[in-house]
């Protein structure tokens, strides 16, 4: 099992080569696109101004004694329903943090007028199931924002993802699965279906916990240097490069790292079920999501992670786009060579985009 000290020198390297790179220029290859057209004490409203037009409610937990969110929301607020976007943070499973969206969850708001949640979920250093459990958190996570969609000012029907990197992994599960898939264990939340948050409120309205079988479906994600096959990220010994990291020496290094034994428990080698379980290309179906795929050439997830990805959308027959930047930069730092794209797609699957 990792050390504190090696996840501090993995994401040491992974900022300094980062650093030295340049965060890339859109690929010349045209993409592939196969789109087609409880009681609770009086409630504190805990909005605050963080850009015009633009307000945040900080720290929602989206079931008891669970993890929270931000909800970044027009203000003032619009006379009619807005798209929701559920953000998604990366870290390997084990790091990270919904203030790592904050620049780009306001940007969302004050340019396309949509809400956008960026959210936390359970941590593979502090819970010993954070498989399935993770996928779980993001399940209630959708879940209770379509669900308070009145106070939140969105339209339910009109909810898309954006994940990066781990949260990617997680985000394209969801894209296939849905919301209410269990995978054996109870779905996050069940057990405090009804109550009231406690102490949070959105322009004076408190905030409900809904039911663990609520289902709600997503018109759009989209995936930034998410993970989607485990197995083939493993090295073939140790001390050798996952297969497709060529030169990146922070790819070598993190899937070097007991990064998926820590997640899941075991090796690949050990449950290969597990992997198959925890890896998205697995659930591709007719049913899944139109999705957005956006990796770096040459970057800490291999490229073949998102091109053969795509292929499995083509082969379902799901409505995709696959773009590939230049250079070595990972997730977030590929934020602005993909946003333009990412609005782009997400706003043909929303039937009233606002702007």
């Amino acid at each position: 099992m990792r050390t504190h000290t090696v996840i501090a020198g993995m994401v040491a390297l992974i900022v300094v080569v980062a650093t030295a790179c340049t965060t890339g220029a859109d690929s010349t290859a045209p993409p592939i696109d196969t789109a087609a057209p409880v009681d609770a004490a009086a409630p504190v409203d805990t909005a605050s101004p963080v850009a015009t037009g633009v307000s945040v409610v900080q720290d929602i937990p989206y079931y008891a004694d669970g993890p929270q969110l931000d909800a970044y929301l027009p203000d003032p607020r619009p006379a009619t329903a807005t798209p929701a976007v559920i953000l998604v943070h990366g870290g390997g499973w084990s790091q990270g943090s919904k203030v790592d969206w904050q620049p780009w969850a306001t940007k969302l708001v004050d340019e396309q007028g949509w809400a956008a949640f960026s959210i936390d979920y359970r941590l593979d250093d502090t819970d010993p199931m954070a498989w399935p459990d993770e996928v779980l958190d993001v399940q209630a996570a959708i879940r209770f924002v379509a669900a308070n969609a009145n106070v939140f000012g969105i339209d339910p029907n009109q909810m898309v993802l954006i994940g990066e990197s781990a949260g990617g992994n997680l985000g394209a599960l969801v894209s296939s699965l849905g919301t209410t898939t269990s995978f054996g264990t109870s779905p996050a939340g069940a057990a405090s279906a009804g109550q009231q948050v406690n102490g949070v409120a959105v322009a004076g309205q408190p905030l409900a916990i809904p039911a663990g079988d609520v289902s709600v479906s997503l018109a759009a994600v989209a995936l930034w240097s998410a993970p989607t096959e485990l197995a083939a990220l493993e090295p073939p010994a140790p001390g050798e490069p996952a297969p497709g990291c060529g030169t990146n020496e922070a790819c070598a290094f993190i899937w070097d790292s007991n990064v998926m034994e820590a997640y899941l428990r075991c090796s690949a080698s050990e449950c290969p079920g597990k992997y198959a379980d925890a890896s998205p290309i697995t659930h591709v179906s007719p049913a899944t999501v139109p999705t957005f795929v956006a990796n770096a050439k040459e970057e800490l997830v291999p490229l073949a992670q998102a091109t053969d990805y795509a292929a499995a959308l083509a082969s379902a027959g799901v409505a995709h786009e696959l773009k590939v930047v230049d250079g070595t930069a990972h997730a977030l730092q590929n934020a602005d060579a993909v946003w333009s794209d990412t609005i782009r797609f997400l706003t043909r699957y929303l039937t009233s985009p606002v702007r």
